[in-house]
């Protein structure tokens, strides 16, 4: 199955990694991939996503929350037009690692698209955009808890 797959070392707790990704409202200011994210983190709600593609260009999508799992697991599935023509289930997966946290972020796509997708090189262009994010989200993290003390 065609996947993205990428992690980050955070140093940090799985509080406040979590309490960051929750923050839909900030994403504007820190997040290079996802740039507008609206709607409720909870399981069976719609998301409203803009999607920023680090070669340029970005596309809307709604993929539903289907796993929040407090400080472990965020998780949601969005399919092109409709399911089973081009789906992609997103997920952060938090675990303590090494006085921090490990940050796992990937995307399993499956669909009938799923293969020509990659011939366009849709998962090659996106992932940079992954690590992005997972820097971003590191510094954000690291910066607050620095700032705060803890």
């Amino acid at each position: 199955m065609p996947s993205i797959n990428t992690e980050i070392q955070v140093n940090a707790s799985a509080e406040a990694v979590w309490r960051e990704l929750m923050d839909f409202g900030s994403y504007a200011d820190w997040n290079p991939l996802v740039q507008y994210n609206s709607g409720e983190a909870q399981v069976g709600q719609r998301l409203d996503l803009k999607i920023m593609q680090p070669t340029g260009g970005s596309f809307p999508i709604k993929p539903n929350v289907t796993v929040r799992d407090e400080n472990q697991k965020f998780e949601w599935l969005g399919s092109l037009l409709m399911p089973g023509i081009f789906d992609g289930r997103h997920t952060f997966e938090i675990a303590e690692r090494d006085g921090g946290v490990l940050l796992k972020h990937y995307e399993n796509f499956g669909g009938i698209l799923k293969y020509p997708m990659g011939w366009f090189g849709v998962y090659r262009k996106t992932e940079p955009g992954f690590v992005l994010m997972n820097e971003a989200l590191k510094k954000r993290v690291e910066e607050r808890v620095a700032a705060d003390g803890a």
